[in-house]
């Protein structure tokens, strides 16, 4: 019922009160058959009267409502409130409108009330009280604002991301940019050119880190990240890790202290993720802990589980920010020089992995300036049989390279690299260009992007296949498409293997060394 009919049924009753017998009769009708529920209160709060419709809403039969308090049923909340609204009533003779939460039958609902000074002569001044249901409205109206309020915070949160990225992204093109004036300036072979070697190749490492950070990130949430599945024993992970990160926490000065349980402690997962999971702790642990401070990691087995906790002396962690730790973008106060830095991307990337190996992850503070710990749990699984150690292949010999890139900085810087390692190579900037230049080069090993213009990389691949000369030919994917359906639609038109970008020099030299002996591709 709208708000307006309750007030004139209201009005209508009130009325009714005041013309005697025959308003009693009529006021009896309206009473007792309304469609809205009403009840008369003594100045106690008891309830005098109950119609049928406010029994029912109640959930209380007639007689027994007569014998209740009705400030008993309202919420605690807003008793105080209901109280002096009904005193002022009885009080002074005045009309209130109210909404109140109510449990009745211990189920909370949210009603509209209308209390008025009833006039019909009686041993004791009543109120009446008329009052209807409006829960479903009140639960699509705190939906709405809850909505509403969600979707601010969203909002607010990508605007600090993408001034935080802009941020990050600049702070590494600047130094790089620098570097880059440098060696055009200088003898190549000096100590000058070396620092802006190092200065570039730190950079562009750490913008590869913000890169794969969010694409992970995004993997994970929509459930893309595929996991190379093996037995692993985690006590040897941890201390490699470590040993892998011991001169980021020197050079920060912080101490590290490391407590590993005896033994083995083998777990069904990626290594590579589990590292990557480590790495992120570990640097968070470095980045909020000054100098002069303490990470702890301890590892051991708990029953069925495997722990790990790395724990630092840092800043520690707001209780308001303690349930948004592991959202993607979240991070604590940051001061303008951002000298913490990151993209609130890790601890996100953390749960996501940790979860998709059938593990949890938590965290824990006393509070600001009183340290953290961050704690994961893994299941363990019985150690594997003793494995074969597989050979390591063997350094790449000269080979003939063909690289199809539309970028041509890109394409001319990687065949300046591969030509340094003493392979032959020659360059096509499109598709047709480079089917046309195979035919002539008679290439070993096609390192080919997928995003080419008009004839992509999938088409390059399937032409390759299509013609007899090259059927043999070992075609890699080099690309910045680098998602699982990415991955295996690269397999279907023909690829041997897929590599994102930016990929190392190394990995590609890996990938050369693995291809077939140029005998046996033609």
């Amino acid at each position: 019922m709208h708000r307006f009919e309750l007030e004139i049924q209201n009005e209508e009753l009130h009325g009714s009160r005041l013309d005697a017998e025959e308003g009693r009769v009529r006021y009896s009708e309206i009473f007792d058959h309304a469609p809205i529920g009403y009840l008369t209160l003594g100045a106690d709060g008891f309830v005098r009267e109950a119609n049928h419709v406010a029994a029912h809403l109640l959930g209380v039969n007639r007689p027994q409502l007569r014998r209740l308090s009705f400030g008993g049923l309202v919420d605690v909340a807003d008793r105080e409130r209901f109280a002096a609204l009904l005193g002022r009533v009885h009080d002074q003779g005045t009309r209130e409108s109210v909404e109140l939460t109510l449990w009745p039958s211990g189920r909370q609902k949210r009603f509209r009330a209308r209390l008025t000074a009833a006039g019909l002569s009686h041993p004791e001044p009543l109120t009446l009280l008329a009052f209807e249901d409006v829960t479903e409205r009140y639960d699509r109206d705190e939906r709405l604002r809850r909505t509403e309020q969600a979707l601010r915070e969203a909002d607010r949160r990508k605007d600090e991301f993408l001034a935080t990225l802009s941020h990050e992204l600049r702070n590494p093109l600047a130094p790089v940019r620098s570097s880059l004036y440098v060696l055009s300036h200088v003898e190549l072979g000096g100590e000058q050119a070396r620092r802006a070697l190092g200065v570039i190749e730190r950079q562009v490492s750490h913008l590869s880190r913000l890169v794969e950070d969010l694409l992970d990130v995004t993997r994970v949430s929509r459930g893309k990240i595929r996991l190379q599945r093996a037995r692993v024993d985690l006590a040897d992970l941890v201390r490699r890790t470590l040993d892998d990160y011991r001169g980021n926490l020197q050079t920060a000065g912080v101490n590290l202290e490391v407590r590993i349980e005896d033994g083995s402690a083998w777990v069904d997962g990626d290594p590579a993720r589990l590292t990557q999971v480590l790495s992120n702790l570990l640097n968070n642990a470095e980045k909020f802990t000054p100098p002069g401070g303490r990470v702890t990691v301890e590892l051991r087995r708990e029953g069925p589980e495997a722990s790990v906790k790395v724990r630092d002396t840092g800043v520690g962690i707001a209780p308001e920010l303690r349930e948004q730790l592991f959202k993607p973008f979240t991070q604590g106060t940051q001061t303008l020089d951002r000298t913490r830095g990151g993209l609130g991307l890790g601890l996100a990337m953390v749960k996501g992995l940790v979860e998709l190996h059938g593990g949890a992850v938590t965290a824990d503070s006393g509070g600001p300036g009183r340290g953290a710990e961050f704690a994961l749990r893994l299941p363990l699984v019985e150690p594997p049989p003793q494995a074969a150690v597989k050979a390591v292949p063997a350094a790449s010999r000269r080979r003939k390279v063909l690289i199809i890139e539309d970028n041509h900085d890109a394409a001319e810087s990687l065949k300046d690299a591969l030509e340094l390692c003493g392979h032959e190579v020659q360059v096509a900037y499109d598709g047709a260009r480079g089917i046309e230049i195979a035919r002539q080069f008679q290439p070993a090993i096609v390192l080919c992007d997928l995003g080419l213009p008009g004839m992509d990389g999938y088409d390059v691949a399937r032409a390759f296949r299509a013609e007899h000369g090259f059927w043999g030919v070992f075609l890699v994917a080099l690309s910045g498409y680098a998602q699982l359906e990415d991955q295996q639609r690269a397999a279907q038109a023909g690829f041997d293997r897929h590599l994102a970008k930016p990929t190392s020099l190394d990995r590609i030299e890996q990938v050369l060394a693995e291809a077939p002996p140029e005998e046996l591709l033609h």
